[in-house]
């Protein structure tokens, strides 16, 4: 054997060895195996249709960069590329593959517990490191975003690497380290922007300690009981005020914590008043404990920093190392599609935290549990600020969380537009973890008790909270979201089942509403316009808009499922629309699990217009607790003893939708009836409804306002055709109300039996000279008046129009 080789070989071997004999490293090695099982288990199993989308919409992106499609020009990607041109990349490399997107997430969040170790062991000691590493692989946000195709694993490990950069210049001054902290921290603004109250929390923590002096030991008066009794009791005066206000002046006022906060100028002052101006006159009172005015003659003292200056260069040759060639390609696209693009949103909060507080009652069983860090990062800094040994890593930590907190204000109020803040969130834990000699806790039993330490105690029983709050988590199949078990229950058929049927079709070119459907397949080729989110409510695309370009563009094939059923006030009236436009210029084709929530429609495209859809109600799928004609609206209206019904049934032979309703004849003070109908908006045409119809409730006319048994057709301006049906009438007779906007007709049928009913619409609209709508809302009701107390029913075999 070779001495000269041999002997090199043997000292590797030694020093590996030394290395994976240190307790240290096992334990270490012990927490990356818990962070892998919990980031790996059941990894394929998706979530539900509702937290898969974004992961759809990602990786699609990235497999259309590595076709050589650019972002931004050819397609719309809403926030900058870093992440996507990562992915696309390995999607060059080794072909397309959904789950690739999954594990580049793990990787880095693995990743990020070796950083995050190493920056905690620098700041403090080594337990303290192995304290935040574990609480980071067991943290329940950390493992669902370290599992999905989504930016915050990448953002978050590259904040990481710059704090243990950034922690090297505050402990010894080295300004060489600044430099690739800034290149970090610009690449985690790269991407997403989410990450910029943390490149902000990092660089002003950083810049305390770039000022002559002792001036860091000064933020230790934020932490005093009387700066917090100061600011408390202005805040608390002027919201006294507001209220009064409302109360005695009926004054038009929204409350933090009480009401939504929209920007609107007066909520902005109201945020300046309640917030910033207590603020101001906490830090005049406490001058002498604060000195401001000091920290604002060192702050200018920087300018001439050339240790600032190498961070703030390199946070702007990362970004713009990234996103420069879209800067100088496509500027406005780019702007607009990552900045202004946002401002679309609906119902942005601020400050955003005022609207957790206040939504945090009725949250989802996962957002409180994700937004309980993020309301601990307050008290967490107090304690920070008033620890016995408060030092430079402490006053780092606790200055970089507090401004991260106060720059996350201007996001949306949902736990991921968070993640800047849960870096310094878990190092400020395990900072405050007492130095522990493990040699000492593995021999003798009896020490344990140093557990009894506080110090100790918080991190272990944050340990204990978040592993417990992840296997939970990660066992339920529902998606993280406890409350709504019937999103995700069958999901994973449902998946199979539609991707199956598409790429047998064959499907040459498919939108799904949802993309994760198209992701989840390399066959299927999804158009460019995948983002439906963006198009609804970022671009405002009009839904039948929306529906024609994919046409134009030569779509084959639609996906509905229950991702455009889930969407509340304000998204669910372009929700409905954009169903209602794709099943106005497409054939149902297919529905996978029709009577799951999680069902899926599959359409196709372009093909038989028709004028009613779903008129024979031959398709039912589930809403919420009840079966539905596909395609169809509900509206019940019942209340006390009432009882309002849409069921499914066979009478006299056909199988027919059943309209119940019960009244019990007692006057409820918010209604006069009770109520069971279906609505479909229909193109309005000079074609004749047909309606194939068992009346059982006489529809008289009358002058009340409220709803009639039978079928109405309503238009945006409030012109209503009520059609009734009676016994007692020969032919028709026709009652226009006195408002002129709406028009009764009373067409003759047996009441009991079966009978075929055609409705000339257009005739009876040009007859009172109302303008032609495009298209009207079609209702078809049973309704009983508290004054007529009874059991009422109303059968419908089929609804059509022309010969559709």
């Amino acid at each position: 054997m070779n001495t000269s080789l041999g002997l090199p070989l043997r000292r590797s071997l030694s020093r590996i060895a030394t290395v994976l004999t240190d307790r240290k490293v096992l334990v270490l090695l012990g927490i990356l195996a818990l962070g892998a099982y919990l980031r790996l288990w059941n990894i394929h199993h998706l979530f539900n249709a509702i937290h898969d989308y974004d992961e759809g919409i990602y990786a699609l992106a990235a497999r259309f960069i590595s076709q050589g499609y650019l972002p931004y020009q050819d397609f719309t990607l809403a926030h900058p590329p870093l992440h996507t041109l990562t992915l696309a990349s390995i999607y060059k490399v080794l072909g397309y593959d959904f789950f690739y997107s999954k594990y580049l997430s793990v990787a880095l969040s693995l990743a990020s517990i070796v950083v995050i170790y190493l920056a905690g062991k620098k700041m403090y000691h080594p337990a303290a490191g192995l304290a935040v590493a574990g609480l980071f692989a067991a943290s329940p946000e950390m493992v669902y975003f370290g599992r999905r195709c989504v930016q915050e694993s990448m953002g978050i490990f590259l904040v990481l690497v710059a704090v243990y950069l950034a922690v090297d210049f505050v402990n010894s001054g080295r300004a060489s380290r600044l430099l690739p902290c800034g290149l970090c921290l610009g690449l985690a603004i790269a991407t997403k922007y989410i990450f910029i109250p943390a490149v902000a929390g990092v660089i002003l923590a950083t810049m305390l300690f770039g000022m002559r002096g002792r001036v860091w030991l000064s933020t230790r008066a934020l932490g005093r009981l009387s700066f917090w009794v100061v600011y408390g009791s202005v805040a608390a005066l002027f919201i006294a005020l507001l209220l009064a206000l409302r109360w005695a002046l009926s004054f038009s006022v929204s409350i933090p914590f009480f009401d939504p906060m929209y920007p609107s100028a007066g909520n902005v002052a109201v945020v300046i008043l309640v917030f910033v101006v207590p603020l101001l006159v906490s830090l005049v009172m406490l001058e002498k404990r604060l000195p401001t005015g000091e920290w604002w003659r060192k702050l200018w003292g920087l300018r001439r920093s050339t240790a600032l200056w190498r961070l703030v260069g390199g946070v702007a040759v990362g970004f713009f190392a990234v996103t420069g060639y879209f800067w100088v390609k496509m500027p406005h696209a780019y702007v607009y599609q990552t900045l202004l693009m946002q401002g679309n949103r609906p119902y942005i909060e601020f400050p955003s935290l005022a609207a957790v507080i206040r939504t945090f009652p009725s949250s989802a069983d996962f957002l409180k549990m994700a937004f309980l860090p993020i309301l601990a990062a307050i008290p967490l800094t107090l304690v920070i600020l008033n620890k016995r040994s408060f030092g430079r890593m402490d006053c780092f930590l606790s200055v970089a969380m507090i401004v991260s907190l106060l720059f996350c204000q201007g996001f949306y109020h949902l736990p991921r537009y968070y993640m800047s803040v849960f870096p310094f969130l878990l190092l400020g834990v395990a900072g405050l973890m007492p130095s522990v000699d493990l040699k000492l806790l593995s021999t003798r039993f009896r020490s344990l008790a140093l557990g009894l330490k506080a110090g100790l105690l918080v991190p272990l029983t944050s340990f204990v909270l978040f592993l417990s709050l992840s296997v939970v988590l990660l066992t339920n199949y529902t998606g993280y979201d406890i409350n709504w078990p019937w999103l995700a229950s069958n999901e994973e058929y449902v998946y199979s089942e539609t991707i199956d049927y598409l790429e047998k079709a064959p499907a040459r070119k498919v939108w799904a509403v949802n993309p994760i459907f198209v992701a989840m397949s390399s066959e299927l080729d999804s158009t460019l316009a995948f983002d439906s989110f963006a198009l609804l409510w970022l671009e405002e695309t009009p839904s039948e808009d929306i529906v024609q370009d994919r046409i134009a563009e030569g779509v084959d094939y639609v996906v509905l499922d229950s991702w455009v059923r889930y969407w509340a006030y304000p998204y669910d009236k372009q929700a409905r629309e954009l169903s209602t436009a794709v099943r106005r210029n497409a054939r149902l084709v297919r529905v996978v699990a029709p009577t799951s929530l999680c069902s899926t429609e599959i359409y196709l495209l372009g093909a038989e217009k028709q004028g009613v859809f779903n008129g024979n109600f031959d398709q039912w799928t589930r809403y919420g607790d009840m079966d539905l004609p596909l395609g169809w609206e509900a509206t019940l209206v019942s209340a006390g003893g009432d009882h309002a019904i849409i069921d499914w049934g066979e009478v006299l032979g056909k199988s027919c939708l059943k309209l119940i309703v019960c009244e019990d004849g007692q006057k409820d003070v918010r209604r006069e009836s009770t109520h069971a109908g279906i609505s479909q908006k229909i193109p309005f045409s000079d074609d004749e409804v047909r309606v194939e119809i068992l009346p059982e409730v006489n529809a008289a006319p009358s002058g009340r306002p409220e709803l009639l048994s039978g079928v109405h057709f309503t238009d945006d301006s409030g012109h209503s055709v009520v059609v009734g049906f009676s016994d007692s009438v020969s032919g028709e007779e026709v009652f226009e109300h006195e408002s002129g906007y709406r028009l009764l007709v009373l067409k003759e049928a047996r009441m009991g039996e079966w009978s075929q009913q055609t409705i000339d619409l257009a005739r009876y609209w040009d007859g009172v000279g109302w303008p032609r709508p495009q298209e009207v809302s079609m209702l078809v009701v049973s309704s009983a008046h508290y004054q007529n107390p009874g059991c009422y029913s109303l059968c419908i075999a089929s609804v059509g129009v022309g010969g559709g």
